[in-house]
C-alpha cells in the first residue's frame, strides 16, 4: 500500500497470503495497530525471566493468551510474513507452554495423532496374510 504526502491512500497492491487465514491475519492486524501505537518490550536472550509478565507489556500478555493451536497458526504466519515482534512472542509463549511437559502432553495440546509406526503395520499385515 502506497501512500500520498498528505496520507491520502492512492494505489493499493494486492498481496497473496494463502498460508495464512482470515482469522489470524486479524490477529497480526491487531498486533501490529496495537503495536505502532506502543511498541512491545523487545524480548531479550537469553531471557531473564520465562514469566512472559516481567518480559513484555500488559497488553501483549492478554493478547498471546489464546489457543495454543491458534499460538502455532500465529507463529507459521508471523514467519511467512516476518514480524518479528509477534514471531519471537508467539515462539516464547509456544516455549513456555511446553516447557517440563512430556511428549504425550504436548501431542495432547496440540492435537497431534500418532501415526502407525513401522511395527504396527508391520504387524497389521502380518494379521492379514
Amino acid at each position: 500500500m502506497e501512500e500520498s504526502c498528505d496520507g491520502d491512500i492512492y494505489s493499493i497492491t494486492d498481496v497473496p497470503l494463502p498460508a495464512v487465514s482470515t482469522a489470524v491475519l486479524a490477529k497480526i492486524i491487531e498486533f501490529c495497530e496495537h503495536y505502532k501505537l506502543d511498541p512491545m518490550k523487545k524480548i531479550e536472550r537469553p531471557l531473564k525471566s520465562m514469566k512472559i509478565e516481567e518480559l513484555v507489556q500488559d497488553w501483549y500478555v492478554n493478547f498471546i493468551d489464546t489457543d495454543p493451536l491458534v499460538l502455532v497458526e500465529l507463529a507459521k504466519a508471523c514467519n511467512y510474513m516476518n514480524v518479528e515482534p509477534l514471531l519471537d512472542l508467539t515462539c516464547f509463549t509456544v516455549a513456555r507452554l511446553i516447557q517440563g511437559k512430556n511428549d504425550e502432553e504436548v501431542k495432547n495440546m496440540f492435537g497431534v495423532q500418532e501415526d502407525e509406526t513401522n511395527e504396527e503395520a508391520d504387524s497389521k499385515e502380518e494379521d492379514s496374510n
